[in-house]
């Protein structure tokens, strides 16, 4: 889990200087109440923007929160799924798995942490976890 977090916390360091606005949290939020992710209720955590749900990181990895058009190109890649037991919304299970290839490649994972990002703040009835 801690390096799915640092990860995270790197690629925000890297966006934080232009892509990012100055104004938004990042927080760290144990998974509670029914939710399962992959089985391991207990062991899971939210990455929060300003209270919302952008990734979730479990044993099963780091997944990112995305709209159907850029799950359908993460999805085209070696070692991407869905995260299993992820939390379903009208559209589905927007989760995405990202290869543990992404702890290590932070301007990648810049790359999609700022879609994933964008994707949730742009939710009309987003709600603070």
């Amino acid at each position: 889990m801690q390096i799915m977090q640092g990860a995270i916390a790197a690629a925000w360091q890297q966006l934080a200087g232009s892509e990012l606005d100055a104004t938004l949290d990042l927080d760290f939020q144990p998974i509670t109440g029914g939710e399962s992710v992959a089985g391991e209720g207990a062991g899971s955590e939210g990455a929060l923007v300003n209270g919302l749900v952008f990734a979730l990181l479990s044993d099963a990895g780091l997944a990112l929160k995305l709209p159907e058009a850029d799950q359908l190109k993460l999805l085209e890649m070696p070692n991407t799924r869905r995260l299993p037991s992820a939390p379903h919304t009208l559209e589905g299970n927007p989760f995405i798995v990202l290869p543990s290839r992404f702890h290590n490649d932070i301007a990648s994972l810049s790359i999609w942490l700022k879609r994933s990002i964008d994707y949730v703040l742009s939710l009309p009835e987003s709600q603070p976890v």
